[in-house]
């Protein structure tokens, strides 16, 4: 009988865990589904495609973990100033702020070679990193 009461408890806990934290493990919310269609229909090559799938996931805090990879194969695929400021934006999420920095950085420095960059953005988030210091 002892063993019938530690097999009851132990599956009343797990159906309460399960419960308690379904919306944990739900990644079929609208972004992260919205995201992964527009990789699933990008070219292998298509590094804006990529760039697009994480910044939808990066600027609402969701799937983060699809979203790097996502941004490592953009950039993989073509380093530019708009993956790089991704890049950096998931840094800041992840509370890594050097390391955003140094993707801000990159992604001034690689603006300067592309037509109608406006590094104004970067150059904020830039600051607003420094001045939390």
């Amino acid at each position: 009988m002892n063993l019938f009461k530690t097999f009851a408890f132990a599956l009343i806990g797990l159906f309460t865990f399960t419960a308690a934290n379904a919306s944990n493990f739900n990644t079929d919310d609208k972004v992260t589904l919205k995201a992964r269609e527009i990789v699933a229909k990008a070219a292998p090559d298509d590094w804006k495609a990529y760039a697009q799938a994480a910044a939808k996931c990066v600027s609402r805090n969701k799937n983060m973990a699809e979203a790097i990879q996502w941004i490592d194969k953009s950039i993989a695929i073509q380093a530019t100033a708009y993956n790089h400021d991704i890049k950096g934006d998931y840094y800041i999420k992840n509370n890594l702020p050097e390391k955003a920095m140094e993707y801000y950085i990159k992604a001034l420095d690689l603006g300067r070679t592309e037509l109608n960059f406006d590094a104004s953005e970067i150059q904020e988030k830039l600051m607003k990193i420094r001045n939390t210091r």
